[in-house]
């Protein structure tokens, strides 16, 4: 695997993760003729098909009408985040976002069976999911509701609110919220991200979009921003967006 961003962007199967008190279930939903004996059914009927055998009493999971993978209790809660780290360089990553910019990669426990538990952990077989950050956060809320140990770091770089540092503007004095690791709000469709203004590069001075418009920093639309000279030092301001969300009740 390349340490590069967005270098297994392509490379995946569409999955659905269910939970219980003592299962992790990963199952591939995806309908594509010629892969798993599905025939060319479509995703939807795929996931309908899965849904139903799941409904029934003391369903059988070997049964499933698709590939799946099955986490008992005793390791589910082994599901660790790959990126973003706060230790990049222990990432097998590398500190990139190797499933596509903005998306989260969780690794699921090893499951190579017992030949594969003598090997070195770079040589041990790994699988990987790699969703948004709503994704994300309704996932680790259903395993904390289940017990299992939360599943990243406990000081892993993902918002787990939308609470955000609120700065005064200047020019206007008009509040600009911050929010964390904008990429994962930017990459979540659920999450609308907007602009709320910019940090200089030289000297930290904010100043709210509003502001910026209105005296024209960096010209009518910005372009001009990262070589304009910042009114507080009159060194180069640079180009740091600050980002807020565009609706204050987004989705969790």
């Amino acid at each position: 695997m390349k340490q590069k961003a967005d270098s297994q962007a392509k490379a995946f199967e569409e999955a659905d993760l269910a939970l219980s008190p003592d299962t992790l279930l990963v199952v591939t939903v995806v309908g594509k003729k010629g892969s798993f004996g599905l025939g060319g059914e479509k995703t939807d009927a795929v996931r309908g098909k899965v849904r139903e055998h799941l409904a029934k009493d003391e369903p059988n999971l070997s049964e499933l009408p698709t590939p799946h993978l099955l986490l008992a209790g005793e390791n589910a809660g082994e599901v660790a985040v790959e990126y973003p780290s706060d230790l990049p360089h222990e990432s097998k990553f590398g500190g990139e976002p190797v499933f596509g910019t903005g998306r989260i990669a969780l690794r699921l426990p090893r499951t190579g069976g017992e030949e594969d538990a003598d090997q070195p952990p770079e040589k041990q077989k790994a699988s990987f999911v790699s969703m948004t950050l709503s994704q994300f956060r309704r996932f680790a809320s259903a395993m904390e509701e289940f017990g299992f140990a939360r599943p990243y770091a406990p000081d892993a770089p993902i918002p787990r609110t939308d609470d955000a540092p609120v700065h005064t503007g200047h020019y206007t004095d008009a509040p600009v919220p911050e929010l964390a690791r904008p990429d994962l709000y930017l990459a979540d469709p659920k999450l609308e991200a907007v602009i709320a203004g910019y940090r200089c590069q030289s000297c930290g001075l904010i100043v709210s979009e509003d502001g910026r418009k209105k005296e024209k920093l960096g010209g009518a639309n910005g372009k001009g921003l990262a070589k304009a000279k910042c009114p507080k030092c009159g060194e180069k301001f640079g180009h740091e967006p600050l980002y807020k969300l565009a609706d204050a009740k987004a989705s969790d």
